[in-house]
């Protein structure tokens, strides 16, 4: 497969929920504050995260704090990190 079909699955023009996951684990590694990293997504992206604790881990481990995961059926499908400002 192509790269936009590996990052889109098979819906185009839109990420699929692997790629969304990896997108905020990696926003919430470059985030920059204090104190815990929030991320917030739909549930199928949360239960995605659950199921990798390794890649948690790391990003902890790069953060120096906790990252935790809120589920809110609400938000946009491509979520957000939270993080107390400096």
């Amino acid at each position: 497969p192509s790269l936009p079909e590996q990052l889109c699955g098979i819906t185009p023009g839109r990420l699929s929920d692997d790629s969304i996951a990896r997108a905020l684990l990696r926003q919430a590694a470059q985030s920059q504050g204090i104190g815990p990293r929030t991320i917030t997504a739909q549930a199928p992206i949360i239960d995605l995260l659950r199921h990798w604790p390794d890649a948690l881990a790391q990003t902890r481990r790069i953060v120096g704090a906790d990252v935790m995961l809120v589920c809110d059926s609400a938000i946009s499908r491509y979520g957000l990190v939270h993080v107390s400002p400096a």
